[in-house]
């Protein structure tokens, strides 16, 4: 398979080609203008003949990367659904987890066991959520806990609540090990997805980065959680730009399920 560098290289020495042939071909039609004989006509027809086929070539050229295009789209947006949905469970985790700062919530349990199936379905009875939001209002929810669990904030908590939210960041951080997985896995193929350019080096780094930033900050006590969360955010962000993804948010206690729990 050609890579995308060279198909771009390869394009514009197509269209160069064809600029050409059809200004080769108005000057052949030209002098039929001024000397009408057989000559002049025949180079007219010729003429003709290449600017009709220049043009055919540029609309295929044209479709042919309109379609190459819409395959390239949706390989994207199926190569990057998992680290997506990965990065959306997340965020629906961290809103859920925050209405239950409120509540009548054990949060004395082990860790794992709020990542389980088994309290998944427990929860979604005993605490149903479920409510769907735009993306938009979905970040302005965040936005506010970003300021609400940041360092300053945390120090004016008393101790109750503070160890609240530090038991609610540690279960998060817990639950995001397959999201680490799925951005290793990613960041791994860096150079192969950046030649077929699915994603750039750069992207790639940086949505790595902030991926790993969160889960570290997230499973310690006594640190931003706000900056996590900011960091999960920006990466969902940037993972919907590229696989061009447009999805609302269901609040609740989404995550993925092992094997041996089903």
């Amino acid at each position: 398979m050609c890579p995308p560098k060279e198909k771009r290289r390869l394009y514009d020495m197509n269209t160069k080609i064809y600029v050409g042939t059809i200004i080769i071909s108005l000057m052949l039609i030209m002098p039929v203008y001024v000397y009408d004989c057989v000559i002049t006509t025949v180079l007219s027809s010729i003429g003709c003949s290449g600017i009709a086929a220049a043009i055919m070539a540029i609309f295929l050229e044209i479709s042919a990367k309109k379609r190459e295009k819409v395959q390239k789209d949706k390989s994207k947006s199926i190569y990057f659904q998992e680290l997506k949905e990965q990065l959306k469970m997340m965020l629906e985790r961290i809103l859920w987890f925050d209405e239950r700062m409120d509540d009548d919530f054990d949060w004395n349990k082990d860790l794992t066991t709020y990542c389980s199936f088994k309290y998944m379905i427990y929860a979604s009875h005993n605490y149903p959520s479920n409510e769907q939001i735009s993306f938009k209002e979905a970040e302005s929810r965040l936005n506010a806990l970003e300021a609400k669990y940041s360092l300053e904030e945390q120090e004016k908590m008393d101790t109750d609540q503070l160890q609240k939210v530090q038991k609610m960041f540690s279960i998060l951080a817990i639950s995001g090990l397959t999201l680490l997985s799925v951005a290793n896995s990613i960041k791994e193929n860096r150079i192969v997805l950046d030649t077929e350019d699915y994603i750039s080096l750069k992207d790639n780094e940086n949505i790595h980065f902030n991926i790993y930033l969160a889960i570290s900050l997230m499973r310690k006590p006594k640190k931003n959680y706000g900056a996590a969360i900011k960091s999960i955010l920006c990466a969902y962000k940037s993972i919907c730009k590229i696989g061009n993804y447009t999805d609302d948010l269901t609040i609740g206690l989404h995550s993925t399920i092992a094997m041996d729990e089903i």
